[in-house]
């Protein structure tokens, strides 16, 4: 046999075929990935070890990717010739960031004019609180997408600690819902929109007097309300998708928390005894951790501003709701908002408390283990214990709190208190005085 030998290796990405050489007549795996890292290196300039090279769960989520990039929340960045690049969706991104600034400066300048405090400014507050959660979200995600200790060390851990696993049925169906959630939301609002300037006048003017003060009436309003349109259009879509990319990546993380109760579920004996390597699964549950807190970092952020500009905007409707005579029209505006707030927060809260409670499963499965039975791996099960014990495991509001069970309870009983209160202090219609009018 000749010394020198051939191997054809196919490169997914480019879809080409790549020849290594080697000069002995027996080559190992790591030989060959070392071998074929060198060819790209040398020839295309592409680091094996980048994030979305050849990535199997990357392609899985590409629907969800696809409407990241035309809202402007998604880029690649990656190593090419040893540097750390963008790729074009940068440019996309920039644009609808700027689309989004300007949206917010005009929110703000409502307030300047001689009546900022008239019968709208809640209308008006709301709207700002909205605009400004969009633009948090948007700064957020892109600032993580940019780091490359973040997102991109995401994907990056997902093809060694997950083994670059793809969604399954299960976690497709979850990515479908999502976005058709996502997509008939924004669907929904913009239709609104339109119907309202065109055969809801009073809708229509009231969006155009609280977010284009003194346009209404004028003859070139109508390219206000394009613009308006236009607004509301980025806004809705950041809004919802990028909730939606954070559900699918928390639920393909906590379906591998449960894979791996699972997996010690499937070595602990009836008698007590573990039949696994515990070690291996300690380390792999640990990998797990590690992602989590890559994706906390990526996402307290987003999840921080749902609570602080929601809850607001949840007690700002319910003012207007019980305190403020509207019309029918109005009324099923307020009752839509308040709505989407609702399902907005409870999705949130729902998906982060999924990971939550995922992470802690194994440990009711450790204590079956009978640690006399254990053979030299006593150490490895405290550790673990120690572990779950130890430290909650989860996202969280920029490091303040962790997002759980518990957590859904407080916010949900905090908006039933202000209701209430905000139902007990109104003053009656119609007043009734006793009181002595005699008069001697």
């Amino acid at each position: 046999m000749p010394s020198n030998r051939i191997f054809v290796v196919r490169e997914m990405r480019h879809n080409k075929v790549i020849p290594i050489n080697t000069d002995s007549n027996d080559i190992s795996k790591d030989e060959l990935k070392d071998e074929l890292a060198e060819y790209i290196e040398k020839n295309q300039g592409l680091d094996i070890e980048s994030p979305y090279n050849d990535s199997e769960f990357f392609r899985s989520i590409k629907p969800v990717i696809y409407f990241l990039r035309v809202f402007g929340l998604f880029f690649k960045r990656y190593k090419y010739n040893g540097k750390w690049q963008t790729d074009g969706w940068i440019i996309m991104c920039i644009f609808m960031c700027c689309i989004q600034l300007f949206n917010l400066a005009r929110s703000c300048l409502v307030y300047s004019g001689s009546d900022e405090f008239d019968e709208l400014l809640f209308f008006k507050i709301q709207s700002t609180i909205w605009t400004l959660e969009n633009a948090v979200k948007m700064l957020g995600l892109m600032y993580a997408l940019f780091k490359k200790n973040k997102l991109p060390l995401f994907f990056q851990l997902w093809t060694t600690t997950c083994k670059d696993k793809p969604l399954g049925k299960h976690l497709k169906a979850v990515m479908k819902f999502s976005l058709m959630i996502s997509t008939n939301f924004v669907i929904v609002n913009i239709s609104s929109l339109i119907l309202a300037f065109l055969a809801v006048p009073e809708l229509g003017d009231l969006f155009l007097h609280a977010t284009w003060p003194g346009i209404v009436g004028s003859s070139n309003n109508l390219m206000f309300k394009v613009m308006f349109t236009i607004c509301v259009f980025v806004n809705s879509g950041i809004a919802m998708y990028s909730v939606a990319f954070m559900i699918v990546l928390c639920f393909a993380l906590s379906r591998e928390f449960y894979e791996v109760t699972d997996e010690i579920k499937s070595f602990v004996e009836k008698d007590g005894g573990f039949s696994g390597d515990l070690e291996s699964i300690r380390l792999r549950h640990q990998g797990l951790c590690r992602m989590t807190n890559i994706l906390d970092d990526s996402f307290m952020v987003v999840i921080a501003i749902v609570y602080i500009a929601d809850v607001p905007m949840s007690c700002i409707i319910l003012y207007n709701a019980i305190y403020v005579q509207h019309t029918l029209a109005l009324t099923l505006l307020n009752v839509f908002w308040m709505v989407i707030l609702m399902v907005h927060m409870t999705i949130v809260s729902i998906v982060c408390a999924l990971i939550n409670v995922a992470a802690h499963t194994p440990l009711e499965e450790l204590y079956r283990i009978s640690a006399s039975q254990l053979q030299n791996q006593q150490i490895q099960l405290i550790m673990f214990m120690n572990r779950l014990t130890g430290g909650e495991v989860g996202l969280t509001a920029i490091k303040m709190f962790i997002i759980n069970r518990p957590t859904i309870l407080t916010v949900i009983g905090m908006l039933i208190t202000y209701f209430v209160l905000l139902v007990q202090f109104k003053t009656p219609a119609t007043a009734i005085c006793h009181c002595n009018s005699t008069s001697s």
